[in-house]
């Protein structure tokens, strides 16, 4: 079921309409949206493949600080651009 959510919810994003100041912070967004899904996958499949997933639930802590990094960024453009 999450690796629906994640697919679902990465499709959304690649049909969003992005205003132009927003751009590069969606790009982003996609991009660590992609790898968790990714991350997601390998430890699914743990059986086949534990150090893939061992080494990839190691990815998710980076990608957990790159998501918080994510959320400063985003509450930042809202406040600059008056959406908040």
């Amino acid at each position: 079921i999450m690796k629906r959510i994640f697919e679902d919810y990465i499709k959304i994003l690649y049909d969003m309409p992005v205003p132009e100041v927003f751009k590069e912070f969606h790009k982003k967004a996609v991009a660590i949206s992609e790898a968790e899904k990714n991350v997601l996958a390998a430890v699914l499949d743990y059986q086949n493949d534990p150090l893939k997933a061992m080494l990839m639930q190691n990815l998710q802590k980076d990608l957990s600080g790159q998501a918080a990094e994510m959320t400063t960024e985003e509450i930042s453009l809202m406040n600059k651009y008056g959406l908040r």
